[in-house]
């Protein structure tokens, strides 16, 4: 049985994939502007639209048009339009096809069309039949005559010459080598003739002259007469080059100075003088430290030594430190920092981490407080050291080998979740006499010593006869019911009330049976799920009923609770049917309200709301 939805479908712009229209063999009743069907009649398997008026097929006999050779367009449906393409000439317009002025030249024409050498074929053609009237005409005009043709004077311009080339001023006309009987527009050479000076044979100038330049470079050369090469000398002159003339590369492209000899030159502005030196790294390097003042003194090799005799050194900056052994030598170290960081350069879980220190017992021995590594991250207090009291700040790990003590630790109160203490690690030395102290309590095992008292796990007593002892592992037996005074007290929580077979509200401090909690739980299930029958009309609605706002529309107020969290299921209930139809469904805090489509019959459908 298909699912009944009662509301407008909106798939909000997602596909429909594989569905199957409708098909029934004949047209569905009542239909509405815009319903389709399947025609499932074997002569007909056609697609149809109800348009208002009457049911419109949405197949025919063609089923596509295809736009062939110089057309454009075509489909499958709907309204189909072909254009013509256009080309080279042709234009293709509203009602006809025309092809444009000047658009037919000779790569338009084909091999038998008109061509340059058939016109003059039939234009010879034309001549021989006609040779009468050439050789008894009388000609006019530029050309005259009537047997020998004349050329009138002055008649003959460039335009009626077999030029191949456009004019230009200042050229001139020329036979045209290739081109018989051709002339062509030419540039007028260069004179080779005598000139002022000299011979047209000259190869030289008469008279040499001297080229030289001047400015921040100065050039000067030998005679130039044209008869050879000339080579001059350029000399930059004094106090001409400055910074702004330098390229990067004079000293970004120069090799890097690996190390300085104390002979190589450096050099150095003097900004007194103005001028430009050199000094040799030694005596640069010596200056530099010579000038440095205070608790301070470097040598030559660099070597940086701090003394006190004007007061403290103070660092402004950070301090770094590079090397590999740090030492230092003071009576009295203040650390500002709370935490103080260790193993930072610890790749992994491979060094041990901690303190020590040294002390003098029998030789020198280490002590210290470190995490161990390779013992589950353990953290240890140690005396000494193994392998002869091996110094710790030798390797990375603590020597705990042969010879390795763990230290002794003296604290005022322990405080810890989990506290292990291996068999026969307390001596009886520390237990007072065969009792515990007040704090102590014992939880499992046995006592030899005094009587316990109830706070240490004991009774107070050395017998038990009515009642047994809590860490007794027999059964209890009581004669008679037991009255708690004053609550079960079970995890340090009181308990004031067992409920048998009900509670009416989830109060903490009863405790419930099986039963007392089903029946809990199906109050509220109960009070979290309603139902109500849907009536047409207003005033008729029974206990779990509603009446509509109006023919299609139920505004259903049910009192769980403001929240948008809850669960709304229609359900045919006209006939017995129970399918699950689909309305439309608006939630608000407080109301659910549901719309169709089509006012349904009084009674059809109930409405069932979770809260989740």
């Amino acid at each position: 049985m298909p699912n009944l939805h009662l509301c407008d479908l909106d798939l909000n712009k997602n596909a429909l994939l594989n569905p199957v229209i409708h098909p029934v063999g004949t047209a569905p009743s009542n239909p509405v502007e815009g319903q389709i069907y399947y025609d499932n009649t074997g002569g007909d398997k056609q697609i149809y639209v109800y348009d208002g008026s009457g049911w419109v097929s949405m197949g025919g006999d063609v089923t596509s048009v295809v736009a062939g050779t110089g057309l454009t367009g075509g489909g499958t449906g709907g309204a189909i339009t072909l254009n013509v393409i256009g080309g080279t000439g042709i234009t293709a317009n509203a009602n006809d096809i025309a092809i444009t002025a000047g658009g037919v030249g000779t790569t338009q024409l084909a091999n038998n069309g008109v061509t340059e050498d058939k016109l003059a074929d039939a234009i010879n053609d034309e001549i021989g039949l006609n040779t009468a009237k050439l050789t008894n005409a009388t000609h006019t005009g530029e050309v005259t005559g009537s047997g020998a043709l004349t050329i009138t004077n002055n008649v003959v311009d460039e335009a009626n010459l077999k030029v191949s080339n456009g004019p230009t001023n200042g050229y001139y006309l020329t036979a045209q080598s290739g081109n018989t009987g051709g002339l062509t527009w030419a540039a007028i050479p260069t004179l080779n003739q005598n000139t002022t000076g000299n011979a047209d044979t000259a190869t030289a100038l008469a008279t040499g002259r001297t080229i030289a330049m001047t400015g921040d470079v100065a050039w000067t050369s030998a005679s130039f007469t044209g008869a050879g090469n000339v080579t001059g000398t350029s000399t930059i002159g004094a106090a001409k080059v400055h910074h702004a003339m330098l390229n990067d590369d004079i000293i970004s492209g120069q090799g890097a100075v690996t190390a300085l000899a104390q002979d190589d030159l450096l050099v150095v502005h003097d900004t007194s003088a103005g001028t430009v030196n050199k000094i040799t790294y030694s005596n640069f390097e010596d200056d530099i430290f010579g000038n440095v003042s205070g608790d301070g003194t470097i040598a030559a090799g660099g070597a940086l030594t701090v003394t006190q005799s004007a007061g403290d050194f103070t660092v402004t900056g950070d301090l770094i430190v590079s090397g590999d052994t740090t030492t230092v030598n003071t009576a009295n170290l203040l650390v500002e920092d709370p935490l103080i960081g260790l193993a930072s350069g610890n790749g992994a879980n491979s060094v041990d981490i901690g303190i020590w220190g040294k002390y003098t017992a029998s030789g020198a021995k280490y002590t210290g407080l470190f995490r161990d590594a390779s013992d589950s991250n353990i953290w240890k207090l140690f005396a000494t050291t193994g392998n002869s009291h091996e110094t710790p700040g030798t390797t990375t790990t603590i020597n705990t080998t042969s010879g390795f003590t763990l230290g002794h630790l003296e604290l005022d109160t322990i405080e810890a979740t989990t506290l292990t203490i291996p068999d026969n690690a307390i001596a009886v030395g520390k237990i007072a006499a065969g009792a515990l102290p007040s704090d102590v309590t014992i939880n499992n095992g046995n006592w030899s010593g005094t009587d316990l008292a109830v706070a240490n796990g004991g009774t107070g007593v050395s017998s038990l006869t009515a009642y047994k002892n809590l860490l007794d592992d027999e059964t209890w037996t009581f004669a008679n019911n037991v009255t708690l005074s004053s609550g079960l007290v079970i995890g340090g929580h009181t308990v004031s009330d067992v409920d048998i077979t009900s509670e009416a509200s989830d109060a903490d401090d009863h405790l419930m049976t099986a039963l007392a909690v089903k029946n809990r739980i199906d109050d509220i299930v109960n009070a979290r799920t309603k139902s109500y029958n849907l009536i047409v009309a207003a005033g008729t609605a029974v206990s779990g009923s509603v009446a509509s706002n109006s023919d299609k529309t139920w505004t259903i107020t049910h009192a769980m609770g403001n929240s948008l969290l809850y669960m709304v299921q229609v359900i045919r209930t006209a006939n017995g049917s129970g399918e699950t139809v689909f309305p439309c469904v608006t939630r608000t805090t407080t109301t659910t309200v549901i719309n169709f489509n089509v006012a349904p019959t009084s009674g059809d459908y109930t409405v069932v709301i979770v809260k989740i």
